[in-house]
């Protein structure tokens, strides 16, 4: 997969980080968790909180809005109110599909420094 510059923002009470696992390596995940800083982790060490999110996400069926190209080539829409709408409100929490290896979850700022690092 191409690295795509995303960065997470923070919304009321929680970061937003974007989240891709391509097809060609399902059992890699890539978080997006600065400019051009990505963490990758194993389905075995991804945190489980991480996981639970995208499960549910995974739970809610519609339609894809976007393809991963152009996920590529305008990152923006990973925050895109088209995508959030298709979501029970309490998604806005959790997170939600934005490509077929695309995925934004919701993290509470203790975890996403931990994720990047920083903490």
């Amino acid at each position: 997969m191409n690295l795509v510059k995303i960065t997470p923002i923070f919304t009321d009470k929680s970061f937003i980080v974007p989240v891709a696992f391509p097809a060609e390596s399902p059992a890699v995940y890539a978080l997006y968790v600065g400019d051009m800083t990505i963490r990758y982790f194993s389905k075995e060490v991804l945190p489980d909180d991480i996981k639970w999110k995208l499960a549910m996400v995974m739970t809610v069926p519609h339609d894809v809005l976007y393809s991963d190209i152009e996920v590529i080539e305008n990152p923006v829409v990973v925050f895109s109110s088209r995508i959030t709408d298709l979501y029970p409100e309490e998604f806005k929490s959790i997170g939600w599909k934005v490509s077929p290896s695309f995925y934004c979850v919701a993290v509470d700022p203790e975890t996403f420094y931990t994720l990047r690092g920083t903490k």
